[in-house]
């Protein structure tokens, strides 16, 4: 159900900046209110689609078992026959347009929230899941590790470049899975020849490197590199000092490489006038947030309450509320909203 807090009256809000637009797209907003259209700047969602500038560009669907009978521009598609039931498919356009919507493209990679039964894919065509465009695609992935540990030597090869054949493989075969077809196969020959010149690559580089490094010669460069990582995480410890400050006094997103050193990764709240803000941009009503709090402080939340369009899914071990793709500190929520409760 979704929450009363997106209606002003009878009328129900529809025009949202392009971050919460993202974020409420990413909640199934759409999904639950068919055949509305909701905006940003050059930005849009309806149903399950959302677009940058215009129909012809889609960055992302969503698919779900339950509700097969979504609008898909020019296809004869009505459902995803892979999906089970209570799994949901998030697909994210992997082409490029603009430098206006890359940015539009990083708001939607941000708002998707995975889980065991959520995936998601990079493919050309997310308005299309199961066209020949897309599995092409992953399946050129695929082949490309493969010709990559054809034609390495000892001077490119690395460990992990026949295990790179082996991701590329799970992440097609995990999506032809979810939209009910088989995979193709490899050829086991053609496998067969690249582990083979993998192996001799990788033989030829480790005697080239016990040639050129002595042991003093080894002990030295770990200890460079155990600076260099010091060095590294105090720098990164001051910008995520100064990013929570930025973000607390004047309302700054905090960069998502820096979110992992901000209060264990979980993401930051303030409040702006009637409004809770995270630091990923996402806003939901005051009053909607302080109920959240003490439902939870109760013990009384459930899976699915919502606060504002946004659904709680699930407290965590480490006293974490997951709420939409966003995870809050209950701890860190007390102190911002103690005054509230």
């Amino acid at each position: 159900m979704l929450s009363l807090n997106a209606y002003k009256g009878d009328t129900m809000k529809t025009t949202f900046n392009n971050k919460q637009l993202a974020h409420l797209w990413a909640n199934f907003h759409g999904v639950k209110n068919q055949g509305v259209r909701f905006k940003g700047s050059n930005m849009f969602f309806e149903n399950n689609l959302i677009y940058s500038y215009g129909y012809h560009f889609c960055a992302g669907g969503i698919y779900t078992a339950e509700s097969p009978l979504f609008k898909m521009i020019d296809s004869k598609e009505k459902a995803v026959k892979g999906l089970k039931q209570g799994e949901t498919l998030f697909l994210i356009s992997s082409r490029s347009y603009s430098n206006t919507t890359a940015k539009h493209l990083s708001y939607v990679r941000s708002s998707v929230f995975t889980s065991e039964n959520g995936h998601c894919f990079y493919v050309p065509r997310p308005e299309h899941p199961a066209c020949a465009e897309n599995i092409e695609h992953l399946f050129n992935k695929v082949l490309d590790a493969l010709f990559d540990c054809l034609t390495c030597d000892a001077r490119t090869v690395r460990a992990g470049s026949f295990i790179e054949i082996d991701n590329q493989w799970n992440i097609y075969a995990a999506f032809m899975r979810v939209i009910g077809r088989t995979p193709e196969k490899i050829p086991a020959e053609l496998m067969q020849q690249a582990e083979l010149y993998w192996k001799q690559a990788r033989t030829r580089q480790n005697e080239l490197y016990e040639k050129n490094n002595t042991p003093e010669a080894r002990e030295r460069k770990e200890k460079a590199k155990q600076r260099k990582l010091e060095r590294e995480a105090a720098k990164n410890a001051e910008r995520a000092e100064q990013a929570k400050n930025d973000f607390i006094l004047q309302g700054k997103n905090i960069p998502s490489e820096l979110r992992a050193f901000i209060l264990n990764g979980t993401d930051l709240i303030r409040v702006s006038g009637s409004e809770v803000v995270t630091s990923r941009g996402a806003r939901v009503p005051l009053e909607d947030a302080v109920k959240m709090l003490k439902a939870i402080k109760a013990g009384l939340v459930k899976e699915g309450d919502t606060v504002g369009a946004f659904s709680f899914r699930q407290l965590t071990t480490g006293g974490a509320a997951v709420i939409g793709c966003h995870v809050v500190s209950v701890e860190h929520a007390e102190s911002v909203l103690k005054e509230y409760l």
